[in-house]
């Protein structure tokens, strides 16, 4: 089950009022280990915080994705390789095929 970040502060925001931990969490398909990791991440954070860190990480993926096909660029240029666009697989945006 895939919980969201703001079910996980809606979750901490229960917790923090006195619902037993172990009992809310089992209710909600997760454990009372995953209570302790995400209060330590999201502990105090707002809904509207979560929504702007979600978009943070959003471009931060885009970033690196960016960053990674110019390094390749930079290396295939470098070592004579020509970029073949294909279908996204798996996240396997290009193939590539070695020139002579």
């Amino acid at each position: 089950m895939s919980v969201s970040t703001e079910q996980i502060i809606g979750l901490l925001g229960k917790a923090e009022v006195g619902l037993p931990i172990n009992e809310l969490y089992r209710r909600h398909g997760s454990s009372e280990a995953s209570y302790y990791l995400w209060r330590s991440k999201l502990g105090g954070m707002s809904k509207p915080d979560s929504k702007q860190l979600n978009e943070f990480q959003f471009a931060k993926t885009i970033l690196k994705k960016l960053y990674a096909e110019s390094l390749l660029e930079m290396v295939g240029h470098s070592r004579g390789v020509e970029k073949v666009r294909s279908t996204p697989r798996h996240g396997a945006f290009y193939d590539v095929a070695w020139t002579e």
